[in-house]
């Protein structure tokens, strides 16, 4: 029935002034999917872990399906998400299938329909979206641009980007200590020293975008 609810809590027929959906951000943080880049690498999304296991628990939901694939643009990879369409349209496709199509059947060059509904990689840095301290692939802590860490409470930072980072380089007190060139991506707790630590962190793209993150300040004890 499509009638909202005569209570007064939020709910999607009717949603408070400056609301914002958090939904993608928790379900994959990694995201948006680009057209025109690989799919973004999975393997430590919890919530595609609900059903992709190295067990295979559920036929053909294995954990490496949800692996980077270099070169592999996400139009032309086979692997679909649930809610995705086909790859292929063609036929009388409605003007209204697609927004970009903006009632135009001109705007049709394309056999992907990724093409019209993912947005472009073209000029996007890849970004960093969070450092966590990790134990045994689970999260300690969040760690802030200045902060104090336990050496003890973890074996790794891991730093959470986007999906459009393919290699990281970390840098502890001007020296080159860890690189990685899949997610995710780590710095070993033991190359911190003990006192203060800046860190620094090259996120580069495949399209040799890249965007420089620095903590200046963490101090392990």
């Amino acid at each position: 029935m499509n009638t909202p609810s005569k209570d007064k809590t939020a709910q999607m027929h009717s949603l408070p002034a400056g609301s914002v959906s958090i939904r993608a951000a928790m379900h994959f943080p990694e995201g948006p999917l680009y057209h025109d880049a690989p799919r973004p690498d999975s393997t430590t999304n919890e919530f595609c872990l609900a059903c992709h296991s190295k067990n295979d628990i559920v036929s053909g939901l294995t954990v490496e399906a949800l692996r980077y694939k270099n070169g592999v643009l996400a139009k032309m990879d086979p692997r679909r998400q649930p809610t995705q369409p086909h790859t292929f349209i063609s036929g009388n496709i409605p003007t209204s299938f697609v927004d970009s199509f903006k009632g135009n059947k001109g705007a049709i060059g394309s056999g992907y329909i990724d093409d019209y509904m993912m947005p472009s990689s073209a000029g996007v840095l890849p970004t960093l979206r969070s450092l966590v301290q990790m134990q045994s692939e689970k999260v300690v802590k969040h760690v802030y641009t200045i902060d104090t860490l336990a050496r003890n409470d973890a074996t790794v930072l891991r730093g959470n980007t986007s999906g459009l980072a393919n290699r990281v380089w970390f840098y502890v007190n001007g020296n080159s200590v860890a690189y990685d060139d899949a997610a995710p991506f780590e710095l070993p707790v033991s190359k911190l020293v003990t006192g203060k630590n800046e860190v620094k962190m090259y996120v580069r793209s495949g399209s040799g975008l890249q965007n420089v993150y620095i903590y200046p300040s963490i101090t392990v004890q």
